[in-house]
């Protein structure tokens, strides 16, 4: 038997809060997946230079950073996602090695990138939205730039809303509220070794970009 409607929708919000995914498969609740068409590269200046124009008259920018290590303070930037809407989010490689260590192709210098960047961080009229804002911020201000207008954090939301959940992840949070199937960050990693630097940009792109995005 089926339940009603009202009941239904009931129960798959729960079930997403829990994060039972098996049985929201079950339901035939649809699972959606981040399409990589909205999702572009910074290789350039040209291509920095049409983001930063881009993101230019959004209301807010989500943002999201792929650094070498959990620990914001000791980490360096590899690559950072910004989106300031529907249509598009940007992911700008900065770190990004290949197996003897050595920077790939296809990247800006970090600090070039970074004159870029700093206008737009450090004006206070600009409001950045993301997942564990305090991390992001941190791993910005290791590398000698700091975020000055902070619209929302969706970690923090989310434990307000509910701090008996299981997990306050973005992953997670997608799948609850959006029906959003996101790549797994932990597991793209894992394959290279635990070594974030050694994602091809390509990978990374999809992986920094959608988190920006959605």
């Amino acid at each position: 038997a089926q339940l009603p409607r009202q009941e239904r929708e009931a129960v798959t919000e729960r079930l997403g809060e829990l994060e039972f995914q098996r049985f929201l498969a079950e339901m035939g609740v649809e699972m959606k997946s981040v399409s990589r068409e909205w999702h572009r590269c910074v290789y350039d200046e040209e291509d920095l230079r049409a983001a930063l124009t881009a993101l230019r008259g959004a209301d807010s920018i989500a943002i999201d950073v792929l650094t070498s290590s959990d620990d914001a303070n000791r980490s360096e930037l590899v690559g950072l996602a910004l989106c300031g809407g529907p249509d598009v989010s940007w992911y700008i490689p900065l770190g990004h090695e290949d197996e003897e260590g050595a920077p790939v192709a296809g990247q800006l210098p970090l600090q070039r990138c970074l004159l870029y960047l700093r206008a737009l961080f450090e004006n206070p009229r600009r409001r950045f939205v993301g997942q564990n804002l305090g991390f992001v911020w941190t791993a910005l201000a290791s590398a000698g730039v700091e975020i000055a207008g902070v619209q929302g954090d969706l970690q923090v939301a989310s434990f307000l809303m509910n701090a008996e959940r299981k997990s306050h992840d973005l992953e997670a949070l997608a799948l609850t509220w959006l029906r959003h199937k996101m790549p797994s960050k932990s597991d793209a990693i894992s394959e290279v070794g635990g070594v974030a630097a050694r994602l091809s940009i390509e990978v990374a792109t999809e992986l920094i970009a959608s988190r920006a995005h959605v």
